[in-house]
């Protein structure tokens, strides 16, 4: 009986041995295969050099979604963009099975062009193709390619990728070159590993058609409508698209209201104020007109801040790489933010009764106009920003950059060179019609205007005339009575 104990103990402990063997065995294989493509929820990728085609690397593109429109990677430019990337773009050949290849180059991100060089990449048939539902694209190209070159002894490759549910649309002839590629939907970038293996392409096997979902890359760079599934049920393609149609809505929403925001409600709020402030009850236009702006551009946040939250719940809430576009965009709402806060701060602390204020009042004024010229400055700067992030299509450089340059150079020679020199002329102009003083003695500047708070003023005061600037104290009264006088003679 004490023997049977044991030998029962003795083989439970071998069995749970050999499971533990076995599961070891099992987490370093598949740590293996992990160290050998790079993957997202979306797509995996590998890179394949045989010994006996040892001038030739072999890539393999295998989407992780059924239905995909196209998948694509990029090499030698931008991580963090299509600019400067030598672009492979295959699609399922649905004439002939396999896969049809372009090869494409990008200066943007933006629709990528056909280079006038014949195309370098080979697509290999045999190891391409749909089966149930997943894309496989398996193509070489030399190692030393001019657009891309990669070396010999090279262990790994920087790339970007990307997925397009969308099919492509045929070119001229069939030519894949003339092909019209739709945008994107998952785009990402990471460190490729390059696996050397013996034999050659056609006798061995670059991984591509076995490879498996291991997760989201780290570090992988992302935009509004990169994404994907990670666990559960997969979402149908209808919904991707879906909620790709909502993310790029909610993008050009953004950047509608961002740019009607800077282009047009905040340079014409300061431009009343810079030269019009002599007009009475002009801040009564002032506030309401800057108020609008600021909440056009609350509004616009939120609509980014909703595209990023469905990107990143479709991509199981991977970490975001944040551009310098919405690095930008959040310091730039804290500067408005503050802007307001000081402009209500001025508002409250300025004193009617008084023909000279404080350093409370005076020194915020200055901060409030100075600041001003920042933040507006800065978000013509991020406009332009966002639209090299997002590119344009499908065309590419639209006419809406051009466009976009040439107010910017309105505002900034117009509004700045040319304003500026008009009021300087037409105060020195005022300044030789109207006498400056009180009695005999200059009336003090208050570093800020009675128009600029409001309209409100004394009107024990109507009696003083003093020429206004931008930011100095004039009671509208002054104006009155100084235009009688002059009837009067």
């Amino acid at each position: 009986m004490y023997i049977s104990i044991r030998a029962a103990r003795l083989k439970a402990r071998l069995g749970f041995s050999a499971l533990l063997v076995l599961a070891l065995a099992t987490t370093t294989s598949v740590q293996a295969q992990q160290q050998q493509q790079l993957c997202s929820p979306q797509l995996c990728i590998t890179a394949t050099v045989f010994t006996n085609e040892s001038t030739v690397i072999e890539f393999s593109l295998s989407a992780q979604i059924d239905s995909v429109g196209w998948v694509g990677m990029g090499i030698g430019g931008q991580a963090g963009g299509m600019a400067g990337n030598d672009l492979a773009i295959c699609w399922p050949n649905t004439a002939g099975g396999g896969a049809i290849i372009s090869q494409r180059a990008a200066t943007m991100n933006g629709p990528p062009s056909a280079p006038a060089t014949p195309p370098a990449f080979k697509v290999q048939t045999a190891k391409s193709g749909i089966v149930t539902s997943r894309f496989t694209c398996t193509f070489s190209r030399p190692l030393n390619l001019a657009t891309s070159p990669i070396a010999a002894t090279a262990s790994s490759v920087k790339i970007i990728y990307a997925v397009g549910l969308r099919p492509v649309v045929a070119g001229a002839g069939g030519d894949p070159q003339k092909a019209a590629i739709q945008e994107h939907t998952f785009t990402g970038s990471g460190t490729l590993p390059i696996v050397k293996k013996d034999g050659t392409s056609a006798g061995g096997s670059g991984g591509g058609g076995n490879a498996t979902k291991t997760g989201t890359v780290p570090g992988a760079t992302r935009t509004p409508g990169a994404g994907g599934h990670n666990g559960g049920t997969s979402p149908s393609t209808e919904d991707l698209l879906k909620t790709q149609e909502q993310i790029e809505t909610l993008v050009k929403v953004h950047a509608v209201m961002m740019a009607l925001a800077f282009l047009l409600i905040f340079p014409l709020g300061a431009s009343l104020v810079r030269f019009f402030c002599h007009l009475q009850h002009v801040f009564k236009w002032h506030r309401p007109i800057q108020v609008t702006g600021f909440l056009t551009v609350l509004a616009a946040f939120g609509c980014i801040l909703a595209a990023v939250a469905k990107s990143s719940s479709l991509n199981n809430n991977a970490p975001e790489d944040y551009s310098t576009h919405a690095i930008v965009g959040f310091v730039l709402i804290g500067a408005i933010v503050l802007q307001v806060v000081v402009g209500v701060f001025i508002f409250a602390k300025y004193d009617p009764t008084k023909t000279s204020q404080s350093a409370i009042v005076r020194i915020p004024t200055w901060v409030h106009r100075c600041w001003g010229y920042a933040v507006l400055i800065t978000g013509l700067v991020q406009v332009h920003l966002g639209m090299k992030e997002y590119g344009m299509w499908p065309t590419g450089k639209e006419v809406i950059w051009y466009l976009y340059d040439a107010w910017v150079v309105i505002l900034a020679v117009g509004v700045l060179g040319l304003g500026s020199i008009l009021k300087c002329v037409s105060d020195r102009r005022k300044d030789g019609r109207r006498g400056v003083v009180e009695g005999d003695r200059p009336l003090k500047s208050s570093g800020v205007s009675d128009d600029y708070l409001g309209g409100r003023y004394n009107s024990n005061n109507n009696s003083q005339h003093h020429d206004q600037g931008p930011y100095e104290l004039q009671p509208h009264g002054a104006h009155a009575s100084n235009d009688n006088e002059h009837n009067r003679m």
